[in-house]
């Protein structure tokens, strides 16, 4: 049954290597809230992006993404002024990237502090999880207004790059929309390229 959203974890493997992306494609109309919070882990997760560059480690990102999570999850109303780190405690139950390589999970809690070199490739993800004590009883003391609406909705979200290490910051090495819209404007401009050829085909063939 189509709910208004789908979550997209998926990747491939090349001579024996492997990728790891995820997208969440939610319908706005029905699941305002979820909505909101998506986008605002697309831009907390862009940000963060640009802070690991060689030299840095996954640790440094880490604390780079969870700052800019907190903020957004205040900013949607997910959690209250003041108490966005106590909810990207809460809600992100996982490390925010590792190592992918040979295998889809490579490296383990070592690799935490390594310092990262231009070319490394690794898979960067984030996300807002309901647990099962938040689906029910009183609200936390993080909760801000939008978290029973959120909660009602029932979403788990996350998004997920598989990307390399430049001195610019990482670099996605996929160029998947993370935006439902952007998504539906990519499908459109594909159908109108189609459309132009196949009209300037027909055209030739006429002069012909």
């Amino acid at each position: 049954e189509a709910r208004g959203g789908v979550l997209f974890d998926l990747g491939v493997r090349y001579r024996g290597y492997h990728s790891d992306i995820t997208r969440c494609y939610v319908d706005p109309r029905r699941y305002p809230v979820a909505n909101r919070v998506y986008l605002g882990l697309v831009g907390a997760f862009r940000a963060s992006c640009k802070f690991l560059r060689p030299g840095r480690a996954l640790a440094d990102f880490d604390a780079a993404v969870k700052r800019r999570m907190a903020t957004a999850l205040v900013r949607v109303g997910l959690a209250r002024q003041g108490g966005g780190g106590a909810a990207v405690a809460a809600l992100l139950p996982h490390a925010v990237g590792h190592g992918i390589g040979l295998a889809v999970h490579e490296l383990g809690g070592s690799a935490w502090t390594w310092p990262l070199r231009a070319g490394d490739v690794l898979a960067l993800e984030i996300g807002v999880y309901l647990s099962s004590a938040l689906r029910g009883g009183e609200d936390p003391d993080w909760a801000g207004p939008a978290l029973p609406d959120f909660r009602s909705e029932d979403l788990g979200l996350r998004v997920e790059d598989t990307v390399t290490v430049t001195p610019r910051g990482a670099r996605p090495l996929v160029s998947i929309p993370y935006e439902l819209s952007a998504l539906s404007g990519a499908r459109l401009s594909r159908k109108t390229a189609v459309a132009r050829r196949t009209r300037g085909s027909m055209k030739h063939k006429k002069r012909g």
